[in-house]
């Protein structure tokens, strides 16, 4: 992931008054697997590291509320208007 990283932070995107957003969301669950008890895929699953790096970020916050890949569409789709 570094090899990426290193030339993509530095870009005018991601300095100050730029607009870039990253966002980095860690999944490794294997939805094949009734990992809870339940249904395939329902509630599967705990907590999964996400990043989400920009100008426009507030640093050192952390978040619980429940999120999933709906939510980080959401965020994409309303940084871009």
């Amino acid at each position: 992931m570094q090899e990426y990283l290193t030339p993509l932070l530095p870009s005018s995107y991601f300095q100050p008054g730029g607009d870039g957003i990253l966002i980095i969301w860690y999944d490794e669950a294997d939805l094949d697997d009734a990992c809870c008890g339940g249904p395939v895929g329902e509630d599967c699953g705990g907590r999964l590291p996400v990043m989400v790096i920009g100008p426009g970020i507030r640093t050192n916050n952390i978040d619980d509320t429940p999120a999933n890949h709906d939510s980080a569409l959401r965020l994409s789709s309303s940084s871009w208007g």
